[in-house]
């Protein structure tokens, strides 16, 4: 009898730890989830940013051409 009481106490206790470990998964799979959304962002604004820059530049290479200022506008005229 005493034997399969710590059995069972074992078991328990077997079975606290599991759920424990599956809880403690969940939350670090959580956290994972939760930088990777940061990380996506950041990297949706790096790019949305990069494309600003690209959309800049090349408006003020077109007009540049416009007033002749830009040196590929310059040399297509020679």
């Amino acid at each position: 009898m005493n034997v399969t009481v710590n059995c069972r106490l074992a078991s328990r206790k077997t079975r606290g730890r599991d759920k424990e470990e599956e809880e403690k998964e969940g939350r670090e799979e959580e956290t994972e989830e939760e930088t990777t959304a940061e990380e996506e962002e950041e990297e949706e604004e790096e790019e949305e940013e990069e494309e600003r820059q690209d959309r800049t530049q090349t408006e003020k290479i077109r007009s540049d051409q416009r007033s002749n200022k830009h040196p590929a506008a310059a040399s297509s005229w020679h």
